[in-house]
């Protein structure tokens, strides 16, 4: 993770959508697909020779016009959020984290600081989940998917449970610079990060992938706003601290996480890795 300046950083939020043209993942290398729809017209244009009669030109153009249909990102359905990479048949967007499953009082929190950022024109929203990140998002291709997990339980399955306490308010920003965060950062339990991060990205490697952050600022996003606003929202820090550190006092345990699993979504697919108890 690169670091901005000294009050606020860049971090990969990729903006993929979990979507994928397979529904079924297998060990088996793929086979070349030929759409249903156009696998007749091939067939027409190799076999002249036969008694079929070739398909009309009308229904060939029509076909044609779907095959080179391209697909339209709109960020405005997806909360700002955009694709880092284009939309390509057989390839993943996947991403390894670990979950946080937040109380209520995490939702009053969260709902407290947007009020103090509303108040200084700038209007937070609450993400969908909450995680902590431990790889950018990769191209993972469909036949790659299975072997990259298994590496992941090779390589993760002797550590232990531990836990991670969030101790500061950061405020971060996705390298696309579309979208702003406020983020809950790691102390306590980032050593115990860097030697899983260090196994992940092994793991990143092996398909040629690109790693995490050199000097990572492990975090869990609580809130976000559209466009690169960190400058702005750090103005409000100090407020937003108070709120921070108040929230921290009075419900200790939703500043606490227990890890016992590091979890990796693929696509519309979600895998878990267990941990030693």
């Amino acid at each position: 993770m690169n670091e901005i300046n000294s009050t606020f950083r860049l971090v990969d939020y990729s903006s993929d959508e979990e979507s994928s043209d397979e529904n079924e993942i297998t060990c088996q290398k793929p086979v070349q697909s030929v759409s249903p729809l156009t696998d007749g017209i091939n067939s027409c244009h190799e076999t002249r020779n036969s008694d079929a009669l070739p398909l009309p030109l009308e229904i060939q153009q029509m076909y044609k016009e779907i095959q080179s249909e391209e697909i339209v990102e709109d960020p405005s359905m997806h909360s700002g959020k955009i694709r880092s990479f284009p939309h390509e048949r057989g390839i993943w967007a996947t991403y390894v984290f670990i979950e946080y499953n937040p109380e209520p009082a995490f939702y009053e929190m969260i709902d407290n600081l947007r009020k103090i950022a509303s108040s200084h024109g700038i209007e937070l929203q609450i993400p969908e989940d909450f995680h902590i990140s431990l790889t950018r998002t990769l191209k993972l291709r469909h036949h790659w998917i299975v072997p990259f997990i298994d590496s992941l339980k090779a390589k993760l399955g002797y550590f232990y449970h531990f836990k991670i306490i969030f101790q500061t308010l950061e405020v971060y920003e996705n390298e696309e610079k579309t979208r702003t965060f406020l983020g809950l950062k790691v102390h306590h339990g980032y050593d115990r990060l860097l030697k899983i991060l260090r196994k992940v990205d092994a793991c990143v490697q092996e398909f040629k992938l690109p790693n995490f952050y050199k000097n990572p600022s492990f975090h869990l996003s609580c809130a976000f706003c559209i466009g690169s606003r960190a400058e702005e929202l750090e103005k409000s820090m100090a407020d937003l601290n108070i709120v921070f550190q108040s929230f921290i006092d009075s419900q200790a345990e939703c500043g606490r996480l227990w890890v016992s699993e590091i979890c990796c979504k693929s696509g519309n697919k979600l895998f878990t890795v267990n941990l030693k108890s």
